[in-house]
């Protein structure tokens, strides 16, 4: 879950009361709950509720080769400062190398190239790409 937290409510009837919760970074589907309780934890109501994430920022890598891919970004807010990073990992999951850049989206969708040095070993790599926001997650 992307955030949990308890109100406490005191003499209040017919109330209403605001939670705020942190934006998902992902597209999806996702569930709000919400319960009402007494001092000792009894349920007393409950409200269920759901929504669709869909304009999150979002990267793609493509064209992958030895030694870069393109990367398509998508869903940024236009003058807003973000950093990607690409990480090649060998098969034991240690870092061969990997490339970044800090900008600042001059529009919704942008792409940017991404290179590293080619591996010299044969065998299986991954790629790890990632878009960090001004809040670094």
């Amino acid at each position: 879950y992307a955030a949990s937290g308890y109100r406490t409510i005191t003499n209040t009837v017919n109330g209403q009361f605001n939670f705020t919760w942190i934006t998902p970074t992902v597209n999806g589907n996702y569930t709000v709950f919400a319960r009402i309780t007494g001092s000792l934890f009894q349920e007393f109501d409950n409200y269920t509720t759901y929504f669709v994430m869909t304009n999150a920022t979002e990267i793609i890598s493509s064209n992958v080769s030895s030694s870069g891919c393109t990367l398509t970004l998508t869903g940024l807010v236009t003058s807003t400062n973000y950093t990607w990073v690409v990480s090649v990992f060998d098969s034991g999951n240690n870092l061969h190398d990997y490339d970044s850049a800090l900008f600042t989206a001059s529009s919704a969708n942008v792409t940017y190239s991404a290179s590293w040095t080619a591996p010299t070993t044969a065998g299986n790599y991954s790629v790890v790409s990632s878009l960090l926001n001004p809040r670094k997650n």
